[in-house]
């Protein structure tokens, strides 16, 4: 039996590492997921998030066309703290963290973020929950690339393959933008043992595919 599960987590691991190498860099303009680091504690899945704001681009917490803001959307066995915020360029008390059934302006399974630039819809079921890191603090401005810092998410769930992720920032032109990524997150069913999970968190830094709206006006 263990030799028929070694066997099937030796070719995940090979899936697996096709699928990153073929996955494109995160260069365009946006609140991005740099890399995600997966840790298992007594049970508990740590999803570590690095996130950056690109070049010549900021965060509001006051603008009237939609406040900045990023949202991991059906986040599967969140347990305990649910989610956190660990200081980089901005402090931890910058962002608010709210857990939400729907996030967004949802309807019929489908939640739009919507901004001058551009409106990104992600398939968001009612029943699992969303984590949306809402940016409270002074208005931020990066010159070069900020690493702004990190978002962990904590599941009893271990990691499966693409989940969804949108974030609404400010641009060069002083528009709201929204982009789009589909990152490594907990999956709803766990294929095999969590040992062999360990064996993938390697893997995980640099597992997310990237997706962005242009801007309406540069």
């Amino acid at each position: 039996m263990w030799i028929k599960k070694l066997k099937y987590a030796g070719l995940l691991t090979a899936a697996l590492a096709g699928v990153l190498a073929s996955a494109p860099a995160a260069t365009a303009e946006s609140i991005q997921i740099a890399g995600v680091t997966t840790t298992l504690n007594n049970g508990v899945w740590t999803y570590a998030y690095s996130m950056s704001l690109t070049a010549d681009n900021s965060l509001s917490a006051t603008n009237s066309n939609g406040n900045s803001l990023f949202v991991f959307y059906d986040v599967y066995g969140l347990t305990g703290t649910q989610a956190s915020f660990t200081a980089g360029a901005t402090a931890a008390s910058d962002w608010s963290i709210a857990v939400e059934d729907t996030s967004g302006s949802w309807a019929a399974g489908l939640s739009s973020l919507i901004a001058q630039g551009g409106t990104n819809v992600a398939n968001d079921l009612a029943d699992v929950p969303n984590v949306r890191f809402q940016y409270t603090g002074e208005g931020f401005e990066s010159a070069s690339t900020a690493a702004i810092g990190t978002a962990n998410l904590y599941s009893t769930n271990a990691p499966g393959l693409y989940g969804q992720y949108a974030a609404r920032w400010v641009g060069l032109s002083g528009n709201t933008e929204v982009n789009s990524q589909s990152p490594l997150m907990p999956t709803h069913a766990v294929p095999v043992p969590a040992a062999a999970w360990m064996g993938l968190s390697m893997l995980a830094g640099l597992g997310f595919m990237y997706r962005a709206r242009r801007r309406a006006c540069r």
